[in-house]
């Protein structure tokens, strides 16, 4: 070590080295402080697009070959920083190393190449790669902060060193991190603080101030004969202002104009079309199976799956009922990850009563083969008896008009078998008598337990409604819904005879002429519901003939009683009846 202490004023002996120093170190330092972390993060920079926004999926490849094109990253700051770096670093190595060893001070003109050989490259790095200006940034930011404490507190040399180890590599690392809000901020400072000690420095070098001239003296040596002046509080207060208007600006600019919205549209298109279903090479949603070396240099080796594609029925397990073993059954099983060892869970799929056949069930279910038997053994087959509903009176009105399903009602009460006789040869009255609506609400029960004497009872009160009594000497004859009276065939006229017609056609007809030996009651009349069908329908066909004038009482189904002049009687109504008659005679006959 010499006993002369090398400064930069020495290295700068004349106007022309000091203005080539201090005029590039201005401009660059007038743009790191006012807004060097906005046009290194935020404008005048190049990004390269992602790779995964060019292979988009079915695109055309292009096969000329691409240009390299030289992106600035971090754009003018990154510039501006790497020639602050460079200028800064050389000057630190070209004062430093004559005055801690013995080599000897470097000339003029070999300090001029020397710094200017050295920004070149610095630049060059620091434009090309953001995260390298990122790096120059923190060391210069923070070797500037410190020898600003240092020249504005004056502590020992120790102190000034601690300052050096300490905000150097701290700034370095936080303006480093990939994180917006730390990076700005930190970036902000670091740039600052460099060009703030740039123009501090160009300002000494200009007005011959030595203090913050040969500032990079006070990292070896103890303390200095021009130090503690006016001068240099002068500009430690230059500093400390620039350095705060700067952070203000940069602040202001980055509020305002802050972000690459360029950039930013670049990376959510990158985003989008990597989280697409696609492959970057190929259209659609088809990936072929990849299979690497490895995979079919062992593929005789590998051990093959021990479950079989297809398994035995005996191994599949259903959840069946312990109870009933076949009260449930899948109707579907899910392909997907579908497994051997797990049951099927319970779902909606299942249903726990096994499906079968719908059928109404028969009210006589041997009637069908009664009827094949008697065919087959040569005795004709008999038509069935057609039912209709009952005409009013019979079952209460009430009844069958209240009641939504009243086809149901009179199906049940046809339905009902009539009960079993223990004495009598004869059964009892019909249920449907015009005078006996009371029995319309006595129930299936009553009807099972058959009383003698009461049935007896029964049928004497009715007998005491007819007015005439009949020929036998025993009384009103007991009608029935079952059988017919046999002692009362031989005083009526044979059904053989020509002009014969059923009886309730004479008594409807316009001029009722009751046929001979035939016995009309003049009170109450015993409804079979056979006969009440037959009505009913012989009113329906009325109303499909004439229209709904045919009939002046539909709930009756019977045309209306009385004499009626000769002109409204109508020719269709005449061949109407007659057809009736026709058809009830051959039915008869048969």
């Amino acid at each position: 070590m010499t006993n002369s202490t090398v400064t930069l004023t020495d290295l700068l002996p004349s106007t022309s080295y000091t203005l080539a120093y201090t005029l590039p170190l201005l401009f660059v330092s007038f743009i790191l402080t006012f807004a060097g972390a906005f046009v290194t993060l935020d404008r005048t920079r190049y990004f390269s697009p992602r790779d995964d926004t060019s292979q988009m999926p079915a695109a055309v490849e292009s096969k000329r070959r691409k240009r390299p094109h030289l992106y600035l990253e971090a754009g003018i700051g990154g510039l501006a920083i790497g020639y602050a770096f460079g200028l800064k670093l050389s000057t630190f190595l070209s004062l430093l190393i004559p005055n801690e060893s013995s080599t000897s001070p470097l000339t003029s003109k070999s300090f001029l190449a020397v710094w200017l050989l050295s920004t070149l490259p610095t630049m060059i790095l620091a434009g090309r790669f953001k995260y390298v200006a990122l790096t120059f940034a923190g060391i210069t930011g923070g070797s500037s902060l410190a020898l600003a404490l240092s020249v504005t507190l004056h502590p020992s040399l120790l102190i000034r060193r601690i300052f050096i180890c300490l905000l150097t590599p701290m700034l370095t690392i936080i303006t480093v991190l990939p994180f917006d809000r730390t990076q700005h901020a930190s970036l902000r400072m670091a740039a600052c603080s460099s060009g703030a000690f740039g123009l501090t420095i160009s300002t000494a070098l200009l007005a011959k101030v030595p203090a913050w001239g040969n500032v990079w003296e006070r990292l070896w040596i103890s303390d200095g004969s021009d130090w503690s002046t006016a001068a240099e509080h002068g500009l430690s207060a230059e500093f400390w202002l620039i350095f705060i208007l700067g952070c203000m600006t940069d602040w202001a600019l980055q509020r305002v104009y802050g972000g690459n919205p360029d950039q930013k549209w670049d990376s959510y298109l990158a985003e989008y079309t990597s989280s697409l279903p696609n492959a970057s090479d190929r259209a659609g949603t088809f990936r072929p199976i990849t299979s690497t070396f490895w995979d079919r240099l062992f593929r005789p080796f590998r051990r093959s799956s021990s479950r079989p594609l297809f398994p035995p029925s005996d191994e599949v397990k259903f959840p069946l009922s312990p109870s009933a073993p076949h009260a449930r059954m899948p109707l579907a099983l899910e392909t997907r990850g579908f497994s051997l060892e797990k049951t099927l869970p319970e779902s909606s799929f299942m249903y726990d009563k096994r499906p079968g056949m719908l059928c109404k069930p028969s009210d006589r279910p041997l009637a069908r083969l009664m009827a094949l038997g008697s065919t087959q053994g040569g005795a004709q087959r008999k038509r069935e008896a057609v039912k209709f509903h009952p005409l009013a009176g019979t079952i209460r009105d009430t009844d069958w008009e209240s009641d939504d399903d009243s086809d149901t009602k009179i199906d049940e009460i046809l339905s009902t078998p009539p009960p079993k006789r223990r004495v009598s040869s004869r059964s009892s009255l019909s249920q449907t008598l015009t005078n006996a609506s009371s029995s319309h609400e006595t129930t299936k029960d009553k009807n099972l337990i058959f009383d003698i004497d009461e049935e007896k009872a029964r049928l004497a009160s009715v007998k005491r409604t007819f007015v005439q009594p009949a020929a036998r000497g025993d009384g009103a004859p007991e009608y029935s819904d079952y059988e017919e009276d046999v002692t009362a065939l031989a005083t009526r006229p044979s059904r053989d005879a020509a002009g014969w017609s059923p009886p309730f056609l004479h008594r409807h007809d316009f001029n009722p002429t009751p046929p001979k030996g035939a016995e009309i009651p003049p009170g109450a009349v015993p409804m079979t519901p056979s006969l009440l069908y037959a009505l009913d329908r012989v009113a329906v066909a009325q109303r499909d003939a004439f229209g709904p004038q045919g009939s002046s009482a539909p709930t009756s189904g019977l045309p209306p009683l009385g004499v009626e002049d000769d002109k409204s009687k109508s020719k269709h109504w005449d061949s109407f009846w007659q057809d009736v008659k026709e058809k009830a005679s051959e039915g008869v006959r048969r």
